[in-house]
């Protein structure tokens, strides 16, 4: 039996603290895009985070990756520095269980999760990410077992900015963006450019990212266009054999481009969109023997969508859609395989009565290669006043086998035509509360069953890993989070304050095997937050912290400190990451880097 005391003490301590009187204020109205029903953060039955674009500049985080470990629970298991390559878990997930959407389209990598964030964009075009933990297959289908990230492209123009940085090992980064507008047309373009020579043998990179977006007002409703290229080189040190030392290298390139139309027809709101995602990844596993094992993967994803939400009447709201995915792969090693699937989903929310309101869902996936799945979810929020609720939700998931591991074998891994795809069933209970404009309070107990689980596992005897169906797993756990900013606009030091504890306890019966690679390699507990202050001369400064207490890792406490400086149209800003040098692991075997100081100057011209 779960333990759900700690979200109903958060909703007594809220009725204790805030009188009924004190509730007039409005809430902010943060529209979630990754919510096919355009839910406000507060009106949404789950668990969410949104990192907006004040956060994202004050903050400065040099990769997306380190701007969901400054403002949430979301945890980072990094091979590489600067977002070159981390895999995301979300609630104990394994790294391919999150489902990752760009301007809410599908960029999941068919071949392995680990290029989900090849994208092509750099920081200064994010206008915000969003977080939805928990399962979320009845909206978007597959892979989404642990959550949802979506990441929101700026459109805001007219705008010329330009970023120079430089630093420690060699880094360099440069970025330049310009956007326009005129009464029916607005384009937004940025380039982005960043080295090391490494913090250590085998670890230098360099990446090219290029991006254009564009948007024209049409008489019967708006047009959007995103063409984007990112392109990276890098010295990949034991990325896929950690602790054997063995010097790797991998280039990837990946080109995404979408349209998107909105539109309305009678009294439905409608969205017809669709993209293409082509990825191309070189890998020689072992430089120093480079004929052992030399890869070279090109993948493609075709996705198109319909979709239309109508509010039927004031207490009930439907949005229908229609999906068509292709993806397909060209491999000198995994051969040569495609595969589609259709779905049909409707998502409707229902308010009977003024403080109730219950969101349901059903999608049908017909997958070519693995038959009919349903997933339907249901969750239900109760407002306590009208700043807190408390809500329950549950739905099911499931998860294909990537390429790379159904195909892919190498001179430490083999893979398994075999594979059955993993499915899950998720429960979660949560509160929620603004106690003033500025102040939110997120609690959350969750509970994922897991079925055929997929995992690289290795049997005594044997040097190599093995992919596999495990048996039925579970993870159960709780989250706290807290996020307080100052918009009072006056002179206080203090300008915001996050703060996240996450627990999770998972069990899994690999009978005989020894070890596995992936499973349950999450913190069993994580503490992480950030604080952003004032300083004297208009200096502000953001430091963050995380501690991550692993079972087959030394447990780990790691600093950054950011400092900005405004002066007229130029930033000036200093980070140095992991401040006190620790030496430290997210994925056994793989070394992170040491303290890593990095200056930068932004340029705002409009």
């Amino acid at each position: 039996m779960r333990n759900y005391f700690i979200v109903f003490a958060f909703a007594v301590f809220n009725q204790f603290t805030v009188a009924e009187d004190t509730l007039h204020f409005k809430i902010p109205e943060v529209v979630v895009v990754s919510s096919r029903l355009a839910l406000s953060q507060f009106d949404m039955n789950r668990s969410v985070t949104v990192i907006d674009s004040t956060l994202l500049r004050t903050a400065s985080p040099l990769s997306v990756d380190e701007a969901l470990r400054m403002f949430t629970t979301t945890e980072l298991r990094r091979r590489g520095a600067m977002g070159i390559q981390t895999d995301i878990g979300i609630r104990g997930s394994a790294f391919s269980q999150q489902l990752v959407l760009f301007n809410g389209i599908r960029v999941n990598d068919p071949q392995t999760a680990h290029h989900n964030f090849d994208l092509p964009v750099s920081m200064n075009s994010i206008k915000h990410i969003e977080i939805v933990r928990g399962t979320n297959s009845a909206q978007y289908g597959p892979d989404a077992l642990g959550g949802v990230i979506n990441i929101v492209t700026n459109t805001n123009a007219p705008m010329l900015s330009a970023e120079v940085s430089g630093g420690q090992y060699g880094f360099f980064e440069g970025t330049t963006a310009y956007g326009t507008q005129t009464e029916k047309f607005q384009s937004l373009n940025s380039v982005n450019y960043k080295r090391s020579d490494g913090f250590h043998y085998d670890t230098e990179f360099e990446t090219l990212s290029l991006s254009s977006q564009n948007g024209f007002d049409a008489s019967w409703g708006k047009l959007h266009f995103f063409s984007g290229y990112t392109k990276k080189d890098f010295g990949a040190f034991d990325f896929y054999s950690p602790g054997l030392n063995i010097p790797s290298h991998e280039k990837t390139q990946t080109l995404f481009n979408s349209a998107r139309t909105d539109f309305s027809l009678t009294s439905w709101d409608m969205s017809a969109q669709i993209s293409h995602r082509n990825h191309f990844d070189d890998f020689i596993y072992d430089i120093r023997n480079p004929s052992l094992s030399h890869n070279r993967h090109n993948t493609n994803q075709y996705v198109a969508e319909f979709t239309g939400m109508r509010a039927l009447n004031p207490e009930f709201t439907l949005s229908n859609s229609i999906e068509l995915t292709h993806d397909n792969i060209n491999s000198t090693k995994l051969g040569i395989h495609q595969r589609e699937f259709a779905a049909l989903s409707s998502v409707m929310r229902w308010t009977p009565e003024e403080q109730i309101s219950i969101d349901g869902g059903l999608r049908v996936d017909a997958h070519s290669d693995y038959g009919i799945n349903l997933h339907p979810i249901l969750s239900i929020g109760y407002l306590i006043s009208e700043s807190s609720k408390i809500y329950g939700s549950a739905g099911t998931s499931f998860r294909a086998p990537s390429y790379t591991e159904l195909y892919y074998s190498d001179p430490s891994t083999i893979g398994n035509s075999n594979l059955k795809p993993e499915r899950g069933v998720s429960f979660e209970i949560g509160y929620h509360s603004q106690i003033q404009s500025s102040l939110s309070l997120q609690a959350s107990d969750f509970y994922r069953q897991q079925n055929d689980l997929i995992d690289y596992v290795q049997y005594a005897g044997s040097t190599k890993y093995a992919a596999q169906n495990l048996s039925e797993s579970t993870t159960q756990g709780m989250e706290l989070q807290m996020f307080w900013r100052n918009d009072t606009h006056n002179l206080e030091d203090l300008k915001n304050v996050f703060f996240g504890y996450t627990y999770i306890d998972s069990k899994l019966d690999i009978k005989d095997a020894l070890r596995t690679r992936y499973s349950f390699t999450h913190p069993k507990h994580q503490v992480n937050g950030s604080i952003t202050a004032e300083l004297p001369f208009e200096i502000m400064a953001t430091f963050t912290g995380a501690y991550h207490y692993r079972i087959n890792l030394p447990a780990t406490s790691i600093f950054d400190l950011t400092i900005l400086k405004t002066i007229s149209s130029f930033d000036v800003i200093l980070t140095a990451t992991n401040i006190f040098n620790k030496t430290y692991e997210e994925i056994p075997g793989i070394l992170l880097p040491g303290r890593w100081i990095i200056g930068k100057i932004r340029w705002n011209l409009l």
